[in-house]
């Protein structure tokens, strides 16, 4: 099974309807199924729109059976934003084919790449208790799973205990 993040179906006689939206995420890429583009165009493509001036525009490659593959790649969605995205071709008298267009909206996700090292902690609450301590709720990752592990710190004047 191929990555299809959307499957746009155009309709050329519709331009005043927008297409199916694209809702990628921050810094990954996005890959779109295009059907219904006329079989008499060529050179089709994606404009990606970051405002309303700057736009990447990404080569579609037609597969068997008329449709287009358009593979964005992650440096076209560097941070959210919410745009347009237009779908450009070739006509057959070689005049340029505008096949629609759509809304963009790009959220926010984890960029991260490379995976956590073994320990990593990330607090989760701090709950106070009496007295004036508090117990600091963790999770600790174990290479597998988040653990949950709970670090007891006593009042300022006693000083603190590990877990």
């Amino acid at each position: 099974m191929e990555q299809i993040n959307a499957v746009i179906d155009c309709d050329v006689s519709r331009l005043d309807f927008p297409l199916r939206a694209m809702k990628a995420r921050a810094g990954h890429n996005f890959v779109a199924l295009i059907r219904r583009a006329p079989a008499d165009v060529t050179g089709l493509f994606v404009r990606v729109f970051r405002d309303d001036v700057a736009y990447f525009d990404v080569t579609a490659h037609e597969h068997p059976g008329g449709e287009w593959v358009a593979r964005i790649p992650a440096a076209c969605f560097p941070a959210p934003v919410e745009s347009k995205y237009e779908i450009h071709a070739t006509a057959a008298d070689d005049q340029p084919a505008a096949i629609g267009e759509g809304r963009l909206l790009v959220q926010p996700f984890s960029t991260t790449t490379s995976p956590l090292p073994v320990g990593t902690v990330q607090e989760v609450a701090q709950l106070p208790c009496e007295g004036g301590g508090f117990v600091q709720v963790i999770m600790k990752w174990d290479g597998f799973e988040w653990m949950p592990a709970a670090v007891h710190s006593a009042t300022a004047n006693e000083g603190t205990e590990g877990e």
